[in-house]
């Protein structure tokens, strides 16, 4: 995430949190396709940054559940906006024309994303 504080495996985590809830690590580890460590780390960083919190599991002590905090919500938020604005700024080296074909070409994916979904 190039002009954001914040890495790519960290912002995924919190968008993973931020729309499933609270999540067991090793279903983090199994839905980003990293190791139980690397979320650990992950987890561990966030952490530290008041962005997640952890507790136990209401019924099984060997599992640990992460949720999403205000304060990751706001993190989740500006490397978003950060994304955007590199993004934009990019975009804007284009010559008008192709900045048009590419508005339409994204409003084209989006709406085959907004189908699929459906």
């Amino acid at each position: 995430m190039a002009g954001s504080e914040t890495s790519l495996a960290r912002v995924q985590v919190l968008q993973l949190l931020d729309k499933h809830g609270s999540t067991a690590m090793v279903d983090i580890a199994s839905a980003l396709s990293v190791t139980k460590r690397n979320v650990t780390q992950l987890v561990d960083g966030l952490e530290a940054e008041a962005c997640v919190a952890r507790q136990a599991h209401p019924s099984d002590r060997r599992v640990t559940l992460v949720s999403i905090t205000d304060g990751g919500r706001a993190k989740l938020r500006d490397a978003g906006e950060s994304h955007f604005r590199a993004v934009d700024a990019l975009a804007a080296k284009l010559p008008p024309d192709d900045q048009a074909m590419l508005a339409k070409l994204l409003d084209k994916l989006s709406d085959q994303l907004a189908d699929d979904r459906s």
